[in-house]
């Protein structure tokens, strides 16, 4: 147990410090205009998800002592999981993330032809890809988010708070809150706006049971913004 707790009191030391950092590089970010140092950029934060989250999420779940799926098992066998489950059903479920996907396909397509900068929650418009040359880091790195992110913040963190607290409430809302706060860059609206998104993720982890759901989920709704809204847009499609 005490292991347990170091490791994780140390995670979010980390995640603490990821967040601070990301602040100062994003404000500097923003004032870069030259594609070649912006594509840098692009590679380097590629680069980095993956090995910090996907180091995080090794450890996490080395040190958790108990299946991976453990927080998935408890909430699923509680009345309201259970009862949302057989009241929704898998066919709701379906209907559902098809209509997000759907939606973001469309939402794109609409903001493609709008006149104006294409809406967004949270300050990350200086994040869209502006030309061809940007176009293809904005899609790996909306792969890299949407699947180490939901690998550590729904599947090893959730493990090991459970581990540790013995609480399914708190293994799932605690590293919610944290992946909200992980987009502290974006400002007070992205910080929301990305935790509204890590509860839609949990509750499709919950409803469906399969983690792989929710990582496709995560990685539509970003491609919607960094990739399929820019290509759609005139003015980010244009040559470096």
């Amino acid at each position: 147990m005490l292991l347990q707790v170091v490791v994780l009191v140390a995670l979010v030391a980390v995640l603490g410090l990821y967040v601070r950092r990301d602040v100062t590089e994003y404000a500097r970010f923003r004032a870069l205009t030259d594609t070649s140092a912006r594509v840098r950029a692009y590679r380097r934060w590629c680069l980095e998800g993956p090995l910090l989250f996907g180091g995080m999420t090794l450890v996490a779940l080395g040190v958790a002592g108990r299946p991976f799926e453990a927080p998935l098992a408890r909430a699923a066998a509680s009345d309201l999981v259970s009862s949302a489950r057989d009241g929704l059903g898998t066919g709701f479920v379906a209907a559902f993330v098809a209509a997000v996907v759907g939606g973001s396909v469309v939402g794109a397509v609409l903001a493609s032809r709008s006149s104006g900068a294409p809406s967004t929650v949270g300050d990350i418009d200086a994040l869209l890809p502006r030309n061809r040359a940007e176009l293809p880091w904005g899609g790996v790195l909306s792969v890299t988010a949407g699947v180490f992110e939901e690998l550590l913040f729904r599947l090893a963190l959730p493990a090991l708070v459970l581990a540790v607290t013995g609480s399914v409430v708190a293994a799932f809302v605690g590293p919610t809150l944290v992946f909200g706060l992980m987009h502290a860059y974006q400002g007070a609206a992205g910080v929301v706006g990305t935790t509204v998104v890590g509860v839609l993720m949990v509750g499709v982890y919950l409803l469906t049971g399969q983690l792989w759901v929710a990582i496709v989920l995560h990685v539509v709704i970003d491609l919607r913004a960094l990739v399929l809204v820019p290509a759609l847009t005139g003015a980010r499609s244009r040559p470096a």
